[in-house]
């Protein structure tokens, strides 16, 4: 790199900090992610013993119980795409992204 590249290039504190946590946050989310089974687990055999009371049913309380998460990461996703663009217009240039 020239001196005034040097100069100008500012280090992001992700680079710096990430590594100093990355084992901190890999072991919140493993256990997260375990107690999150759990219940996720858990809710399933709660849903299946409620489906079984009313037969007719039975199919969409299961997949109402199964297709939730997956619809919500899904709006989050939007919903979050949209708040960046509007309140960080230029981060995906700062980021690199953009080809």
């Amino acid at each position: 790199m020239t001196a005034d590249l040097q100069q100008t290039y500012i280090r992001p504190a992700w680079l710096i900090i990430g590594p100093a946590i990355a084992p901190t946050i890999c072991a919140a989310r493993l256990i997260s992610g375990i107690f999150g089974a759990f219940g996720f687990i858990a809710g399933g055999a709660l849903a299946s013993n409620i489906a079984q009371a009313q037969p007719q049913r039975q199919a969409f309380y299961l997949s109402l119980f199964y297709v939730g998460p997956a619809v919500g990461i899904l709006i989050s996703g939007f919903v979050t795409h949209k708040i960046r663009n509007n309140h960080f217009p230029d981060a995906e240039a700062q980021s690199g992204t953009v080809r």
